[in-house]
C-alpha cells in the first residue's frame, strides 16, 4: 500500500487478473489510505477502483465491491443501460447464493477470456473447480510465468488449491517449492 500511495498523479494501474486479492496487513488501514488518496486527488478514484474493489471483497463486503465495481464500469464510458444490467445480474447471484455466486457470476463474465489464464485460474479456484483451475495455472505457467510466480503464493483466490498436491507440484516448477 506504501508502495501505491508514492506513485505520482500520473501513474497508471495496471489492475490484477479478475479474482485476485491484494491484501494490505490491516482493512481499517487499507480503507483509510485510499480515503486519503482520493480526498486529496478526487481523480485517483478510477485509478484505485481495482484496489478499492479487492479491498472489500477481502474484507467480505461483497455489496460494496459490487457497488465500485459498476461506479468503475460507468465511468470507463461502459453504456450505461449495460452496466445497470449486468451489475444487477452480479447482485442477483450474490444475494441468492452469497460469496460464491458472485464469483460465479464473475466466472460467467470471464470464461471465454483465454488470454488471462491466471484470471481464469483464479476464478474457478474461487468456485472450487480445481481441475480447471489446475489447467488455467498450467496455462499461465506456459504464457506468463513470471507473472505467475509473483502472484502465486500471495493471492487468497488460490487458497483452496494449496492443499491439493498439484499446487506443490507448480510452485516447483516455477522455483518456489520448500
Amino acid at each position: 500500500m506504501e508502495k501505491l500511495l508514492r506513485f505520482d498523479s500520473r501513474s497508471v494501474l495496471v489492475p490484477a487478473p479478475a479474482g485476485s486479492s491484494w491484501q494490505p496487513a490491516n482493512t481499517t488501514g487499507r480503507f483509510q489510505k485510499f480515503e486519503e488518496v482520493i480526498s486529496k486527488e478526487p481523480s485517483s478514484w478510477l485509478r484505485l477502483a481495482h484496489f478499492l474493489v479487492t479491498a472489500y471483497r477481502e474484507k467480505g463486503d461483497y455489496s460494496k465491491a459490487i457497488q465500485v465495481e459498476e461506479k468503475a464500469a460507468s465511468l470507463e464510458g461502459e453504456d450505461l443501460d449495460q452496466v445497470k444490467a449486468k451489475y444487477k445480474d452480479l447482485r442477483e447471484a450474490y444475494g441468492r447464493d452469497g460469496p460464491i455466486g458472485y464469483w460465479r457470476q464473475q466466472l460467467e463474465w470471464s470464461k471465454n477470456d483465454e488470454n488471462n489464464p491466471m484470471g481464469l485460474a483464479l476464478l474457478y479456484a474461487r468456485v472450487g473447480d480445481k481441475d480447471e483451475a489446475f489447467r488455467y495455472l498450467n496455462l499461465a505457467f506456459e504464457r506468463t510465468p513470471i507473472e505467475l510466480a509473483g502472484a502465486i503464493n500471495e493471492n487468497a483466490g488460490f487458497d483452496s488449491l494449496r492443499r491439493d498436491g498439484r499446487f506443490q507440484e507448480m510452485l516447483n516448477r516455477l522455483g518456489l517449492g520448500k
